[in-house]
């Protein structure tokens, strides 16, 4: 390759100012090119700009927070060219000085690009502590859907962003008080009998995000009995998790997007158990990609894509990502009436909440 390229994906936003200027350092310091990547969704960008609709930064909040125009870098499409290696860079990292240096994208919308998920049509699922649903949104500017909307990767592109505190805290949480030291490997083989479970779980231990936002939430066991154990409890909580990404995924069909495959990675995903549940209380396969490290290979993909070795991401997904599983859903008359307890459930639980 004649001119090799560092391509990166930008860790997740923190709610603080200086979180942006330290990507700007980053880039400033290996190239010397100051660009602040309108995909970043950290809270500079977030929050100061009006890119999406003007590609400029938002005038009235700068003036609001204090910041000056002439402080700020100049705001670019994200995973361009920054520049090239700057010669002490280079020598330290024993690199050539032709070496191109990349603004990059957000580390989920990286993620997404490694597994091919770099269109409409396709969600990519993170279930670790967190829960994140990312999708390239068919209609990006659609208003009072509470659905967090950013800049997405490529130009002119958007990525819905979802994010559930109550995702596999939730599991943690259930394993450390009533399972503490049995395996995850041997709850999945447990469980593998047992589903659909009886129990219906809530998830909320830890509020609620988008597109909600009730601050009243919590977590609720309904249909608990003596009969049930443990594993029990430990189910419905799978369960509970699983119902929640249902209802995002309703919310966004119900908003434009279509959603023809679930493409599932994070700690989650290594439980089939879980993925097959996902699916059937879904309606809608779960694939399981065959590189784990997904997030560094859409930073190569980012790269290669930028250096012309592929025409587009479509072409570069298509040749370079692979899937090794997926679970096909299986209709379930009683995981659909258990949703429609888990919704009714929901309103009744804010109701009681919120009593005098």
């Amino acid at each position: 390759m004649a001119c090799p390229m560092l391509a990166g994906a930008g860790r997740r936003g923190c709610h603080s100012k200086t979180r942006g200027y330290a990507i700007i350092h980053y880039q400033y310091d290996f190239s010397g090119g100051k660009a602040k990547s309108a995909a970043r969704a950290n809270a500079l960008t977030a929050m100061l700009s009006e890119f999406s609709r003007k590609h400029c930064y938002w005038k009235e909040m700068l003036d609001f927070v204090g910041i000056r125009l002439e402080q700020l870098p100049e705001l670019v499409e994200p995973c361009c060219v920054a520049g090239t290696l700057k010669a002490d860079v280079a020598a330290a990292i024993g690199f050539p000085t032709n070496v191109k240096v990349n603004i990059g994208t957000l580390d989920h919308f990286s993620g997404m690009i490694g597994t091919g998920n770099v269109q409409v049509g396709g969600i990519s699922l993170s279930t670790g502590t967190v829960m994140g649903l990312s999708t390239v949104a068919a209609n990006p500017l659609i208003k009072g859907t509470g659905i967090p909307l950013h800049y997405g990767f490529k130009p002119e592109t958007y990525v819905m962003l979802y994010v559930a505190e109550s995702g596999g805290a939730c599991l943690e949480w259930v394993k450390q008080m009533c399972l503490p030291n049995i395996s995850y490997a041997e709850i999945d083989e447990t469980l593998s009998g047992r589903t659909p479970g009886e129990i219906v779980f809530l998830p909320y231990l830890i509020s609620t995000n988008s597109p909600e936002f009730d601050h009243d939430v919590c977590g609720i066991f309904f249909g608990l009995r003596s009969k049930h154990d443990a594993y029990d409890m430990t189910l419905a909580v799978m369960e509970g998790v699983a119902h929640l990404l249902k209802k995002n995924c309703d919310h966004i069909q119900a908003n434009g997007t279509p959603i023809n495959h679930i493409i599932a990675t994070g700690g989650g995903a290594r439980s089939p158990v879980w993925c097959q549940m996902q699916a059937d209380i879904t309606g809608i396969p779960i694939l399981l990609p065959a590189e784990k490290e997904c997030a560094c290979l859409g930073a190569a993909i980012v790269g290669a894509v930028t250096l012309g070795l592929f025409g587009s991401y479509e072409q570069a997904a298509k040749a370079v990502v692979k899937m090794e599983h997926c679970f096909e859903p299986t209709a379930s008359l009683l995981y659909e009436h258990k949703h429609r307890q888990y919704i009714m459930l929901y309103d009744c639980m804010l109701a009681a909440q919120r009593v005098l």
